[in-house]
């Protein structure tokens, strides 16, 4: 493993402090004690070499827990140690013992077994309580390695930029530090520095210092010594040539100060050292420059660096070189002219860098840090994945590190944080004093999160608290080269080449570079400070190279700020010396007779290839490419399909860690076209799908069918998505698409620049995703007045926003869609499977799957339609014509469409909301279903409604009685002279209603009558009526001869028109009362009124009514009047 550090070598802070508190220096016995979430061992070490012992946990969380990486601690000699932090899950414990004192694990320091792989070392199983189990015992070995030999040490003298240079008042020495060809590690443990004036004849003096991965020292003076170096090992050496240092100079200066107040008020601290200040151009071949100031004032000291180059820019740095470390209980000062632990430091974001412009410009105020240790947090971003596969996605986390500073730290704890479990124990990084612990797995970060580490000494401890105050970064650096299946190398490694992140723009990026195998994610490379997207060592002095083991590896670019933040994208990649690798599949659907072509590397003469437990017959095959057949039948009955490639070498399996399963059946085509933002159709847009990028096609030109596609070979009924990509714009997904036919787009897809995809909304981040999508009815009509919703795989809350105006999303968002039914998500995390809805009351919708991809559109539609109503009920069950009849059901559609049915007669007076109509019964209208139509379709009633018609039985005689009706309608009324008809009576249509009729004792049946029919009857009961519609029935009943004048003449009846007599009518005992209507006079007949009934009758006058209760008058009879029989009493007559 190479840790190949290419970054400015005096710079050595990585990551950034936001806040930072430091509190007072606290006695080791407050301590904490043992939590759960621990592992308790032993490390052991037969050997005889000193140092610090580290230990570090590798492996992961099991649970969904943040996920803590590099946890470790150190111990002082081998014995006990607790570990904490660590997660349910599996984890491997490895450690080495610091010979040198660096922090830095050199190719010769003692160390555990395997230690660089992931799944060896001192297991620990941390079950959900928290507890730990070893399955291999407590006991972590340690043993000296295989001796790695000295070699002698090198100046760099091929660049004169890079020669020991003399200037301003000191020499910067740099070499070639050795490293291990099969580890990658530093060798030597120190260098002895010597410096002459006489090419070595004479020694004027020497300098013994630490081995760490960078070969550097300051040296203050202003004279051109001679210089060797001397690489040291356990009691070997090995020397350089002597080098003589070259004066270099130019006409330019930069100016400013350093500030360090504070150090020097406690007397108690070691006194001030050399400060030095050092201009570092970006330019390499430019040489850096450096001051020396040997006796600083207090808390701030003012600095000149001369001849510098003019039209060059610089990094300005400063350290002090006091270097404190333990003797005894106390500290003391050894400076050795290196910036290391014990020194006062400069943060990253405490560095400026200035321009020499034909000026001599001033830097100004640079400050160093005074406290024992700082404490920072960077925020993480990790993308990883296919952009648009389902496998992709994101996630978030912290870097906490511990910086040294006048201390070096022997440990570090996190005691409180957000977003995590505490305790947790911060493992070593790559320097003395220097800890770090990644937090990651986290859904999101906010600024406001805040963490306390307790920081452990030689003696005592400080605790630091850090709260973060940036948002993380989004816009990732994008993998290029190696993708998919790739040659192998001839020398061992690829070039990796990647784009640089483009937001925010402006920015000055760092990169880091880390590559390993899938499977057991050992770091095979790990470069840090590159300056350019790409890296490359032909001459594989990195100590590295893809290993025969594996075919498949992930490899990470990461992206750095100058404040410590970072991002990076995983991507993958196969290569193997001999074992077949696949890059591709042609067509990405299997039937019966289908030919499969299959392209990669190390294919020929293949063994076997296979789908399932289905042999394909291989009809050809050459290194990069096999043709295979189908058989007849293939019985293969899954949806997604894993070809299976075979050789002496090995087998690849297609569709495993890359590219995308093969559909079953017969393949399919897309249709459409693409234009940008404008409406423009675009040519050359390559429209590929994804995960198997050989099935493409591109846009015709205006010479054919401008902007048109057709990507043929396309998987059956299993889902895939296409990728839209052209030079000068984002690309664009497609929703995940699922088709057994060919499909022809009805929209254009579009294709956008970077501008105008985060120009689409208000709040647009840069790096985040967007997805667009139009609702549309079945005729491919914009919808009006839809709401869409979002789930989302990340259980991330996204809003959608509907267009104000066509393509215009950045004013007032609204609630439902406009006439054009464009509707925008913004901000969609990379990777996040987004399942969207829309709805409208009474309408049905189809379902939209989109993957969001960083920085990329993905485009679909959704098409709805009304639902189809349904009836539950309706009241009343039976109704006459016109009569108010209440529907429920749903999907009603309250809309001019919908219309109501009974029995297929049409009601168009209705009143509709979505669960209920109110409508009357029509006229016509017969008993049956009950229908309902909308756009949606229609609703039948389950059971029918019934339709009353009218029976209505009138009285045309004299006489009276009852009437009754019994079948269809049951009903009894009284039928007289007075009453001219029964009440309302109505009966089911199609009922029969059979009538009969009881005169009175002074009457008689004469006849039934039914109306508008030549139907009669004289039969009193049994007189049947269809109830095929309103029927009129005349019940004929006649008065008995009564009551009869002189002229035998019938007495008028009391409400005939103008009657000459109205009293004196009818008498019985049961009515002995009779009202004579009239408040005037009654003239009687001429020969008079005899009145020979025998019956006791009393004869009433005063009434303008014959229903009058109270008379209002008096009556008057003028003519004779003769009682023959019977008892006349007169109330209110007058007779005359």
């Amino acid at each position: 493993m190479s840790r190949h550090l290419t970054r400015c070598t005096v710079v050595l802070a990585i990551f950034v402090t936001f806040c930072l508190q430091l509190a007072n220096s606290r006695a080791l016995a407050d301590a904490p004690p043992i939590y759960p979430y621990a592992a308790t061992a032993s490390v052991s070490y037969s050997g005889s070499q000193p140092g610090r012992i580290y230990i570090q946990a590798q492996g992961g969380s099991g649970s969904n827990r943040p996920n803590l990486q590099n946890l470790g601690v150190s111990i002082a000699a081998p014995g006990s140690f607790t570990l904490r932090g660590l997660q349910p899950g599996t984890y491997y414990l490895r450690a080495f013992r610091d010979v040198s004192g660096t922090g830095i694990r050199h190719a010769n320091d003692p160390v555990s077994a395997s230690y660089t792989s992931s799944s060896s070392g001192l297991r620990v199983d941390i079950a959900a309580n928290g507890t730990a189990s070893y399955p291999g015992g407590t006991t972590l070995a340690i043993s000296d390695p295989s001796l790695v030999s000295l070699e002698r040490p090198t100046f760099v003298t091929t660049n004169p930029a890079l020669r020991p240079v003399t200037d301003n008042n000191l020499t910067l020495l740099r070499w070639n530090v050795q490293t291990s060809l099969t580890t990658g590690l530093v060798v030597p443990t120190s260098y002895l520095i010597e410096w002459s004036t006489d090419g070595g004849g004479t020694i004027t003096g020497s300098k013994t210092i630490p081995a760490s991965d960078g070969g550097r020292w300051l040296h203050t003076t202003t004279s051109t010594y001679w210089y060797r170096i001397t690489a040291q090992l356990s009691g070997s050496t090995q020397a350089s040539d002597w080098v003589q240092a070259q004066n270099q100079s130019y006409i330019r200066s930069i100016t400013g100060t350093v500030s360090y107040s504070g150090y020097d008020e406690d007397t108690s601290q070691e006194p001030l050292g050399t400060l030095y200040v050092a201009a570092i151009p970006l330019d390499p071949n430019l040489p850096p420059h450096i001051t020396a100031i040997t006796n600083p004032t207090a808390n701030a000291q003012a600095f000149t660096i001369k001849d510098v180059a003019d039209y060059a820019s610089y990094r300005i740095y400063a350290f002090m070189d006091i270097n404190r470390i333990p003797s005894g209980d106390d500290y003391i000062s050894a400076p050795n002219g290196i910036d290391d632990a014990g020194d006062l430091r400069m943060a990253d974001e405490s560095v400026v860098t200035v321009t020499v412009n034909n000026n001599s410009p001033d830097a100004g105020t640079l400050p160093l840090r005074t406290g024992n240790a700082a404490l920072s947090v960077a925020t993480t971003h990790s993308l990883y994945g296919e952009p648009g596969a389902t496998s992709s996605g994101e996630n978030y986390g912290y870097i906490l590190s511990i910086h040294p500073n006048l201390l070096a730290p022997i440990n570090a704890q996190v005691i409180a944080g957000s977003r995590m479990d505490v305790p947790a124990d911060l493992g070593l990084w790559y320097e003395n004093g220097a800890y770090r612990l990644d937090l990651g797995n986290l859904l999101a970060v906010d600024t406001g999160d805040s963490y306390t580490v307790r920081v452990f000494y030689a003696s005592g401890y400080n605790d630091l608290t850090v709260t973060a105050t940036r948002a993380p970064l989004q816009s990732p650096p994008k993998p290029t080269t190696p993708l998919f299946g790739v040659a192998y190398p001839a020398v061992g490694e690829p070039t990796f080449n990647w784009m640089p992140p483009q937001a925010p723009g402006g920015a000055s990026w760092l990169y880091n570079l880390q590559a390993y195998p899938l499977l057991t994610r050992s770091p095979l490379l790990e470069v840090q400070g590159l300056s350019i997207g790409s890296y490359s060592d032909p001459l594989h002095a990195d100590g590295w190279s893809l290993t025969s083991a594996n075919s498949f590896y992930l490899w990470n670019p990461e992206a750095q700020t100058s404040t410590g933040d970072t991002i990076n994208y995983q991507a993958i990649f196969a290569a193997h010396p001999t074992a077949p690798v696949i890059t591709g599949i042609w067509p990405a659907s299997v039937a019966a007779g289908t030919i499969l072509n299959i392209s990669g590397f190390n294919l020929d003469s293949p063994t076997s290839v296979t789908i399932g437990s289905t042999e394909l017959p291989v009809t050809a095959s050459s290194a990069t490419g096999i043709t295979v057949t189908v058989p007849t039948p293939f019985n293969e009955t899954n949806s997604y399909l894993y070809p299976v490639v075979t050789t002496a070498s090995g087998s690849f399996t297609w569709g495993l860690y890359y590219g995308a399963p093969l559909g079953n059946g017969a393949v399919v085509e897309t249709k459409g076209y693409v234009q940008d933002a404008a409406g423009t159709k675009l040519a050359d847009a390559l429209v590929a799908m994804v995960g198997n990028p050989l099935i493409n096609d591109s846009t015709r030109d205006a010479t054919k069918d401008l902007g048109y596609f057709s990507v043929e070979r396309l998987p059956n009924n299993s889902v895939f998505s296409l990728r839209i990509s052209k030079t000068g714009y984002q690309p664009t997904y497609t929703e995940q698409l699922t088709r057994t036919t060919t499909f022809t787009a009805p929209s254009p897809y579009p294709l956008l620049t970077y501008t105008q995809l985060n120009s689409l909304a208000s709040g647009m981040i840069p790096g985040k995703a967007a997805v667009l999508l139009k609702v549309k009815n079945a005729s491919e009509i914009p919808l009006a007045g839809a709401v869409v919703t979002v789930t989302s795989s990340s259980g991330t809350v996204y809003t959608p926003r509907y267009a104000v105006l066509p393509s215009n999303y950045t004013g007032t968002v609204g609630t439902t869609t406009e006439g054009n039914g464009m509707v925008l998500i913004p901000n969609v995390n990379h990777g996040d499977r987004l399942t969207i809805y829309a709805d409208k009351a009474v309408w049905a919708f189809s379902t939209m799957i989109a993957i969001g991809a960083t920085e990329s559109l993905t485009y679909g539609e959704i098409y709805g339609g009304p639902q189809p109503p349904t009836i539950t009920s309706f009241s009343p069950a039976s109704a006459a014509e016109g009569a108010v009849v209440n529907i429920y059901g749903a999907n009603f559609n309250p809309d001019n469409t919908t219309k109501v049915y009974f029995n297929g007669i049409l009601q168009n007076e209705r009143t509709v909301n979505n669960t209920s109509i109110t409508t009357k019964v029509p006229a016509g209208a017969i008993s049956g279903k009950i229908t309902v139509t909308t756009a949606g379709g229609t609703a039948t009633s389950a059971t029918d409604f019934t339709v009353l018609v009218g029976l209505e039985v009138t009285f045309p005689g004299e006489g009276r009685g009852t009437i009754t009706g019994s079948g269809g309608a049951t009903f009894s009324c009284p039928a007289s002279y007075d009453a001219k008809w029964c009440e309302d009576t109505f009966a089911p249509y199609d009922s029969t209603v059979t009538l009969s009729a009881t005169p009175d004792a002074y009457s008689s049946f004469v006849q039934w009558s039914l109306r508008g029919t030549s139907t009669t009857s004289t039969n009193p009961t049994g007189f049947a009526v269809l109830m095929n519609g309103s029927k009129m029935v005349d019940a004929n009943l006649a008065l008995l001869a009564l009551l009869q004048n002189v002229e035998s003449e019938t007495v008028y009846r009391n409400d005939e028109p103008n009657p000459v007599w109205r009293a004196l009518f009818f008498a019985t005992n049961a009515q002995p009362t009779i009202k004579a209507v009239s408040l005037g006079t009654i003239p009687l007949p001429d020969n008079g009124v005899t009145f020979n009934t025998g019956q006791s009758v009393k004869l009433l006058g005063g009434y303008s009514d014959f229903r009058e209760a109270t008379p209002g008058g008096y009556t008057y009879l003028t003519g004779p009047f003769t009682i023959v029989s019977g008892r006349l009493v007169l109330d209110r007559i007058v007779i005359k």
